[in-house]
């Protein structure tokens, strides 16, 4: 009888030791920035979110080391942090050398399985160009940016992005006359003839507002 009951709790343990979660293989797992691309004026704030996609496959941690980034052209102001998992272990922001650190843990032996947000990262463009943002990332290490399973990185591939920084334009526009009644000093009626001459393409003139109080348009 003894004999049987260590054979049962044999048999038990090797079917345990089988069933229990295991890294999936093949599955797609990505790391994006949304959007990928875009375009925006020097001297604005504008957010940049991590995305998440494990597709079909469990996670139980996420490391961003690093995203890169040129201080010459943007300034990473804040990373504020997803709620895909628990702990945040890491939220630096090196500004010397343009990257950021970031890396979350599930607690409790949860995992995450889908899409979501990582992190939003606030960003102000600094100067004129184009400003692209890697992760640094080989398959398969768990030295750089990775999403692990069971102490196995499974993240498949990741979408770096680019964006124009342009700077505002503020040249008025040369060559645009209006005039009110032939140029006079003052007009006595809410009705009045407006000659316009010269607002064209080569002026400068982008759009025109009109107002008779000085504020609509």
């Amino acid at each position: 009888m003894l004999k049987l009951r260590l054979l049962l709790i044999s048999i038990i343990a090797i079917v345990g030791f089988f069933i229990a979660p295991v890294a999936v293989k093949g599955q797609t797992v990505i790391l994006s920035l949304e959007p990928s691309s875009s375009s925006y004026t020097v001297g604005d704030s504008f957010n940049i979110v991590i995305k998440l996609d494990t597709g079909s496959s469990n996670t139980d941690g996420v490391d961003i080391h690093y995203l890169n980034y040129n201080p010459l052209l943007l300034e990473a102001q804040t990373v504020l942090p997803g709620a895909l998992y628990a702990n945040t272990n890491t939220n630096n922001i090196d500004a010397v050398n343009g990257r950021i650190d970031f890396s979350q843990t599930s607690a409790g032996g949860a995992t995450f399985n889908g899409q979501g947000t990582l992190a939003t990262i606030t960003f102000k463009a600094l100067s004129q160009g184009t400003a692209n943002l890697t992760f640094s990332f080989t398959l398969g290490s768990t030295i750089d940016t990775n999403v692990a399973f069971l102490g196995q990185d499974v993240l498949s591939n990741v979408v770096n992005s680019s964006y124009t920084l342009v700077v505002p334009d503020i040249t008025p526009p040369t060559g645009c006359v209006v005039k009110i009644n032939n140029d006079a000093a003052a007009a006595s009626s809410t009705s009045v003839f407006l000659t316009v001459s010269g607002c064209t393409d080569a002026s400068g003139m982008d759009q025109m507002k009109f107002s008779n109080n000085g504020i609509d348009g």
